[in-house]
């Protein structure tokens, strides 16, 4: 995984009409007081600097402040131990399925809840949803019981409108539980 960055200028530099300023990459600082340290040396012509964080790169945007980086940090503790996958998985929930940021134990413990994990589509299922609606199936044994020359007639699409619409949803390859 690229490693989370951002672009500090001053709010006084760019009310002069100057971005001067540098990217900074968080992974270098041991902590966020570590990082102001970084920004006042960086920024040491100004007396008092008030950081502007003007842009950013490698975190999700929702986590991304003008003026805060409290959030990006905690973002780094949560995926510290998270290999590439999960990394990605627990970005998309952040972005794309929970829309919220709260603090970090409650970020993992909801993603950890609600992540039901990675279906690469197969060639009987083209697509993530219906590979995991079999999957589902399968070890549900929903089908247990029906004879199985009957298996074929059972409309996995379906099913799986039923599951995603009403519990699950999914966004690329990954699949999350919609009562986190």
């Amino acid at each position: 995984m690229e490693k989370p960055r951002v672009y500090v200028g001053t709010y006084y530099k760019y009310s002069m009409g100057s971005i001067q300023g540098d990217w900074l990459d968080l992974s270098n600082y041991e902590n966020k007081e570590a990082f102001l340290k970084a920004c006042k040396k960086l920024h040491k012509d100004e007396s008092a600097p008030e950081f502007m964080y003007q842009d950013f790169e490698n975190f999700p945007k929702i986590l991304y402040s003008e003026s805060n980086v409290t959030e990006v940090f905690e973002y780094m503790e949560a995926i510290k131990d998270m290999d590439k996958d999960m990394i990605e998985a627990f970005n998309y929930f952040i972005s794309d399925v929970y829309y919220a940021w709260s603090n970090v134990d409650s970020m993992k413990k909801n993603f950890e809840s609600s992540f039901q994990g990675k279906y690469t589509p197969s060639s009987l299922f083209l697509d993530t949803e219906l590979e995991f609606t079999h999957q589902y199936v399968e070890s549900h044994e929903i089908l247990k019981g029906l004879d199985e020359n009957l298996h074929g007639y059972f409309d996995f699409h379906r099913y799986s409108q039923m599951l995603f619409t009403a519990f699950y949803t999914s966004v690329n390859e990954f699949v999350y539980t919609l009562n986190y």
